[in-house]
């Protein structure tokens, strides 16, 4: 700290001086200027000052490209990802009786159904999965898009072992017959028949596996 006129300086050593001043031409003591650092005033603070900024010039800029870089890239990432061609999965049959179509297919295909609540079901076949859903729920989450056991263009194709050990298990439990065993002129044999609600069904192999 320093004292005005006459006093002492003191340092953080304990070293301390004694403040000399001029007499003006009258005699009086004109205190001499003290405690004012060598150089330019304010010249360390400057620098100090300078350094500042220029750090900031380039950490600020560095930070806000971090921040753009994550905020798009789940955009990016999205739009440079090769477009995947739809994968059908899910084949869903729209009746008035799902319990029927379940009793149905449950010996034919031999798998178990998982069902949610009374109006949905589902047959998973390993490749795809055959679903059943009421007439009834499907009015109310889509009116008027379908109408109950009504297919007339549809084919639901099962690729199986043994066409002919098949359609000899199959026979108890299938009603409505279409088609026998037969070898189609593209290679395959199949035979065909329909469930419970009219729906075609087709069941195939290789021909030459037979």
């Amino acid at each position: 700290m320093f004292c005005a006129a006459g006093g002492e300086i003191g340092g953080a050593n304990g070293d301390r001086r004694a403040a000399s001043g001029t007499d003006d031409a009258n005699g009086r003591k004109i205190p001499a200027t003290i405690g004012l650092p060598s150089g330019p005033i304010g010249q360390g603070r400057g620098e100090r000052g300078d350094d500042m900024m220029r750090l900031r010039a380039v950490v600020l800029p560095a930070a806000l490209l971090a921040l753009f870089c994550v905020w798009i890239a789940p955009v990016r990432s999205d739009a440079a990802a090769p477009r995947r061609n739809p994968d059908l999965i899910r084949t869903c049959l729209i009746t008035n009786d799902v319990d029927r179509l379940v009793a149905f297919y449950e010996p034919v295909l031999g798998i178990r159904a998982e069902r949610t609540g009374s109006d949905y079901a589902e047959f998973h076949t390993g490749t795809g999965v055959l679903a059943v859903f009421s007439e009834k729920a499907q009015q109310q989450y889509i009116p008027g898009s379908a109408i109950g056991a009504s297919n007339r263009g549809l084919v639901l194709e099962f690729r199986v072992i043994g066409v002919d050990g098949e359609y000899a298990r199959l026979q108890k439990l299938v009603k409505t017959w279409v088609k026998p065993p037969t070898t189609q002129p593209w290679g395959t044999r199949s035979f065909c028949f329909r469930d419970p609600d009219g729906n075609l069904v087709d069941f195939y192999m290789p021909a030459q596996a037979h």
